[in-house]
């Protein structure tokens, strides 16, 4: 496929069929299948149509489904060193033939695994617009875990495989500059968002607090995440 893919508008108030395809999603638990939690329920509630592809973890004999999603577990063998998630295998040919009749208006990948790699280039076989998102920076990790020297191979990997892409999401605009400096291309910012109805000041409770031993006006610090050597903790 030469040049960048345009988008293909739906029937109907521009309503798009999205496939995204992720290494993890609920009911794993980490910031990744989060995400594509809020993704998948935000894109819903504009009544955009949304194909959800994934590895199939442990304990699932078939697709989940629910009403108006449907949902494709693809086969899968464990991640080293992530007990219980499961990366998911290259189906090449079962995503061309998934994308035959119809394809999606675009597709959405959130994940770099064998299953990204595939499902990227299934969809520039095909010409589907693709966006890549940069959820996790690999390239940091690998000094954390005494592999420094395999540094600039991981960036190049990395830059390769999303400038395959039509462009490339991050989640803020340090990331982004950082990105651009390393070689990557049509590299957009796509920010996170709060939940102020979840999250509002009328939740606060002086009660917790004093039982924190935090005074009224004091500052209390949460951490919500695994604890590994990347957090830099």
């Amino acid at each position: 496929m030469s040049g960048k893919a345009t988008v293909r508008k739906g029937p109907k108030r521009n309503l798009l069929q999205v496939s995204l395809v992720t290494e993890t999603y609920p009911p794993e638990i980490n910031g990744v299948a989060n995400t594509m939690r809020h993704l998948v329920e935000g894109l819903e509630q504009r009544d955009h149509r949304i194909h959800l592809i994934s590895p199939r973890q442990l304990g699932e004999r078939s697709a989940k489904r629910r009403v108006g999603r449907p949902e494709s577990l693809v086969p899968a063998l464990p991640i080293p060193g992530y007990r219980g998630l499961r990366f998911g295998l290259p189906v090449y040919w079962r995503l061309r033939r998934m994308w035959r009749t119809p394809p999606p208006d675009a597709v959405y990948i959130a994940t770099q695994g064998p299953l990204g790699h595939a499902t990227l280039t299934a969809a520039r076989t095909t010409g589907i617009p693709t966006l890549t998102g940069f959820h996790t920076q690999f390239h940091l990790y690998s000094s954390r875990y005494r592999l420094g020297l395999l540094t600039r191979r991981i960036i190049g990997t990395l830059r390769r495989f999303h400038n395959r892409s039509d462009a490339t999401l991050v989640p803020t605009k340090e990331l982004r500059s950082e990105l651009i400096d390393l070689g990557f291309q049509n590299v957009h910012v796509f920010s996170r968002g709060v939940d102020t109805e979840l999250f509002d000041p009328s939740r606060r409770s002086e009660d917790l607090r004093r039982s924190w031993g935090c005074p009224p006006a004091g500052l209390v610090v949460v951490y919500v995440g695994r604890l590994a050597a990347e957090k830099n903790l």
